[in-house]
């Protein structure tokens, strides 16, 4: 009886501080992710860990300088994460790319080359303006993530997501052009 009377006033608390402290939480990640929804990821993320810590929010002096750290440093973790993850799609995604289309020019004579190319090129004429744009600024014109961001006035997100999709596109035509090359070969 005593540990649910417990549990009771630990919720009770815990909703007060939730209360208290959930927006000034969310407008402080909004302010520096630009997005209410991962804003809103972050704020629950932080009163998720808090709610398993009490000790950490039960009865602090200087909970707001606290809780802004907390908050940064999800955010900060979630950032680096996110970098890494991406650079990583980005690199595995362009090399494939890149290896299936600098290795044709060994293994097929040159007019399979200049098809494959042209493949490619039809492949990028039928994306989106915007996917097109940004992935021939990437790929051909080598600007970084940000300076394309920056140009087109959109979030590192936007252009690293495009990109991504564009080489996932560019590789799905890639190997069913292959498959039929094969299957043609095959006859």
């Amino acid at each position: 009886m005593k540990n649910n009377l417990l549990n009771t006033e630990r919720i009770q608390k815990f909703e007060f501080f939730f209360a208290s402290n959930y927006p000034m939480v969310k407008k402080f990640a909004l302010m520096l992710l630009k997005s209410a929804e991962d804003a809103e990821d972050i704020a629950q993320e932080v009163f998720t860990r808090l709610w398993d810590q009490p000790d950490l929010w039960e009865d602090r002096e200087h909970i707001n300088s606290f809780l802004y750290t907390m908050t940064r440093n999800l955010i900060l973790n979630q950032i680096k994460h996110h970098n890494i993850t991406t650079a990583y799609r980005e690199n595995y995604s362009a090399k494939i790319l890149q290896d299936e289309a600098y290795g044709l020019k060994d293994m097929l004579n040159p007019i399979y080359y200049k098809e494959t190319l042209l493949l490619i090129e039809l492949t990028l004429e039928k994306m989106p303006e915007k996917r097109k744009k940004i992935f021939r600024m990437s790929r051909f014109e080598d600007m970084s993530n940000k300076q394309i961001a920056e140009i087109l006035g959109i979030s590192i997100r936007t252009v690293e997501n495009q990109i991504y999709l564009a080489t996932c596109e560019l590789k799905k035509t890639i190997v069913f052009s292959w498959f039929l090359f094969l299957v043609i070969a095959e006859r």
